[in-house]
């Protein structure tokens, strides 16, 4: 768990650099060459942002992040899955009976319990 907890505070400090600053990119010369280009070239070379799968970019993103920066190769995301699951199943459970055992808790300090008893019995 160290050693979890280890990555993932390196893998904070690398990004904290690039999500704590405000990032202003000119793209003038982008523009204008997106202008320039002839509708065959654009089909060749598709510059235009605005057709591009949010999704896939994200989630090539995160793979490139997962596997360059953090320094784990793919093959281990079936087992990281695997274990992200049972982690939520677990977390699901615990939560589940301290919840439980405070609605027992409270049930029992404020004499419902003992109430419920009494009119269970008769």
């Amino acid at each position: 768990m160290i050693r979890v907890q280890k990555r993932i505070a390196i893998g904070l400090e690398v990004l904290q650099f690039f999500t704590t600053r405000a990032w202003d990119f000119k793209s003038n010369n982008f523009r204008e060459l997106q202008k320039s280009l002839d509708s065959e070239d654009q089909k060749i070379f598709r510059i235009n942002i605005d057709d591009a799968d949010d999704e896939q970019y994200l989630l090539s993103g995160i793979l490139g992040g997962r596997q360059y920066v953090m320094k784990e190769p793919l093959c281990t995301l079936p087992r990281a899955r695997t274990q992200l699951k049972f982690m939520f199943a677990l977390d699901r459970l615990c939560k589940t009976l301290i919840f439980a055992w405070f609605l027992y808790w409270v049930s029992l300090k404020s004499g419902i319990l003992s109430f419920l008893k009494d009119i269970f019995e008769y």
